[in-house]
């Protein structure tokens, strides 16, 4: 598996990758399952490379989300929190500039949001961006609203696990939090 990767990874480099140059379907189709390979084989920095190499291409606006998203990922998994809430943003502008975002998508951005903030140990936030992407699920998916509601049991469980904590609490933030220009409560 790594000698295919390698072959892959010098045959289509990324130096030839530029960002004036609209790419062929079947080579973007191409970099992006080498990048999830990269990414599934636990070699992030050639996956995490690759994709920001694709990000500053000129990409059609579904590949480009799906890019963004896979980076969010990566950035999750590498703990690069800054980055992470970086890309979120423009995550943000890109579910908000389609006509109708799906619910799915919308629920999936509020979850990354709020796994950022987990991993930031900003409990409060994290339970108002989960709280939210619950609010966007479709309330049949019943496995989706499982995973969300197990993610929110683990917050809440961190944040009464954590010392010095008095009953009763306040999880909520004293303001709103506001992110792309959204702002969100609980």
């Amino acid at each position: 598996f790594d000698i295919c990767l390698s072959f892959f990874s010098d045959q289509l480099s990324t130096d030839s990758l530029r960002q004036d140059v609209a790419l062929d379907p079947t080579f973007l189709r191409l970099q992006i399952t080498l990048a999830k390979a990269h990414l599934d084989s636990y070699s992030f920095e050639r996956g995490i490379t690759l994709l920001e190499t694709l990000i500053m291409c000129k990409l059609p606006a579904g590949n480009k989300r799906s890019v963004t998203t896979m980076l969010v990922q990566a950035y999750l998994k590498k703990g690069w929190f800054a980055k992470c809430n970086e890309l979120l943003a423009i995550l943000y502008d890109l579910i908000a500039a389609e006509d109708d975002p799906s619910s799915a998508e919308s629920t999936n951005f509020w979850k990354y949001v709020a796994k950022n903030y987990y991993k930031n140990e900003m409990y409060s936030a994290a339970v108002c961006c989960i709280d939210k992407a619950i609010m966007l699920t479709d309330p049949d998916l019943l496995a989706s609203l499982g995973r969300l509601y197990s993610f929110r049991t683990k917050i809440l469980r961190d944040i009464c696990a954590r010392p010095g904590l008095e009953f009763p609490t306040n999880l909520h933030p004293n303001k709103a939090i506001e992110f792309g220009g959204e702002t969100v409560t609980s």
